[in-house]
């Protein structure tokens, strides 16, 4: 994201990703898992809202939807406290 909470397209760097991935204990598929899951993402916003910005709050709307079918159950609830702590 950057400065004005906007989405930006360098998703595999954001901070706060590898944060996560780090914290939750992501494995290696499901990094490759949520890296293809939010490229579709944004993809997808683009092709419907060609004139429209993604913001943060958006973005993590979706993220979050995302994360219970990505996750283990014991993992997807470390992630929904590890959301709360670590806001934009």
């Amino acid at each position: 994201m950057d400065n004005t909470g906007n989405v930006v397209d360098a998703v595999d760097n954001d901070l706060r990703t590898s944060k996560m991935f780090a914290n939750l204990n992501y494995t290696d598929e499901q990094i490759d898992q949520y890296r293809i899951i939010a490229r579709e993402k944004r993809e997808n916003w683009k092709a419907t809202n060609a004139n429209a910005k993604m913001y943060a709050q958006e973005w993590l709307r979706q993220e979050a939807k995302n994360m219970k079918s990505l996750l283990k159950p014991a993992q997807f609830e470390l992630y929904q406290q590890w959301r709360k702590d670590n806001p934009l």
